[in-house]
């Protein structure tokens, strides 16, 4: 698997993936709190019905956006494993050649 003339499996390709899911984890976090705060704002400024009815329609928007959340979360994890994995191997492969060197 290559990007470029990267190695999907290059560490420090995978800690920018890293980075930029964070940046994206942080901004729907960010919007999702954001929406959360509106629809405060809404139960306080409409009474009754109207505050029910417009604060109900934002529970898909914060059900989807808490969903891609949890994927970055489960994405970095995959990755980091996948970099640990492949640091792994790298070493031993790296010591099995200089053994055999030897």
């Amino acid at each position: 698997m290559s990007n470029g003339n990267k190695n999907s499996y290059d560490s420090e390709y995978l800690q920018q993936r890293i980075s930029q899911l964070q940046t994206l984890k942080t901004n729907l976090t960010d919007i999702v709190k954001k929406t959360e705060d509106l629809k405060a704002s809404i139960e306080s400024n409409y009474k009754g019905a109207a505050s029910t009815g417009l604060t109900e329609s934002f529970t898909p928007l914060e059900g989807h956006l808490k969903l891609v959340i949890d994927f970055c979360d489960v994405t970095m994890n995959f990755i980091n494993l996948t970099d640990a994995e492949s640091q792994a191997i790298d070493g031993a492969s790296g010591n099995s050649v200089s053994t055999l060197a030897k």
